[in-house]
């Protein structure tokens, strides 16, 4: 039974790392854009 729980308490913490690792990188990309469209809106290159 103690084996068992490890693993699960493993995979389980793999999987949290690893979504909190994807939704930080989503965000990061979207204020990476969001901010990359206020700056060139500021030099007025954008359309």
């Amino acid at each position: 039974m103690r084996d068992t729980t490890y693993i699960l308490f493993g995979l389980g913490a793999a999987i949290l790392v690893f979504l909190a690792f994807l939704f930080r990188a989503m965000f990061f990309g979207l204020g990476l854009r969001a901010v990359g469209d206020k700056f060139a809106k500021w030099i007025g290159r954008r359309p």
